[in-house]
């Protein structure tokens, strides 16, 4: 067992609410016990063969990140200035920005450069924090695009520096600047694509 002492605060979630100067103790990956510090039951301490100080800090439940893009080439720096200045979105999109702006980054970016841009943003999520983001697709807007990013963020997935992952197919998130295609058309052709995203990692 593990466990986890000199909590300064901690956030249960439950009745208890915030406990200061807590411990827990987990077996595995649950929780067997929480209180304060101190106060442990003595059949799990004596079963307790790693222990971690947490130097008076916080303690809370991991954070849930439950909308986000990690695949993505470009910035859209430039837009927060127009914003600034009361440019509406329609304006801005316009002017050649917006999501399409973004897709033709994605589009012109590999899809190596991709996954090691999408692996540094997760992990540096996962250091603030977030234990589980809720991921995606949507920046290629073409099957083969959309398919690609369902799958690498499905290895992404794997890794043990990341968040854990659930992959969204966002092959709908605007219409495509080169189809020509009307939304109806294109949400059709989208939901022909949603069998072979399943099969190849998303959940939703």
């Amino acid at each position: 067992m593990r466990r986890l002492y000199n909590i300064g605060r901690l956030f249960t979630g439950a009745e208890e609410g915030v406990i200061a100067g807590a411990a827990v103790i987990f077996e595995g990956d649950r929780i067997a016990w929480c209180g304060h510090d101190g106060r442990e039951p003595r059949v799990l301490m004596d079963a307790v063969s790693d222990d971690y100080d947490c130097g008076g800090g916080l303690v809370t439940a991991g954070l849930i990140d439950a909308h986000s893009h990690p695949l993505y080439a470009g910035d859209r720096l430039a837009e927060v200035a127009m914003r600034a200045e009361g440019r509406s979105y329609t304006e801005i999109a316009k002017a050649g920005g917006g999501i399409k702006a973004t897709v033709k980054s994605t589009r012109d970016e590999t899809a190596t450069a991709l996954e090691a841009a999408g692996a540094r943003r997760l992990a540096q999520w996962f250091d603030g924090g977030a234990t589980t983001v809720e991921a995606k697709t949507g920046y290629h807007l073409n099957r083969e695009g959309e398919l690609a990013a369902v799958r690498i963020l499905k290895r992404l997935s794997d890794r043990d520096d990341v968040p854990r992952i659930e992959v969204t197919f966002l092959a709908a998130h605007a219409v495509p600047p080169d189809r020509g295609a009307s939304p109806a058309a294109y949400a059709t052709q989208v939901a022909a694509w949603c069998a072979d995203a399943r099969a190849a990692g998303a959940r939703f």
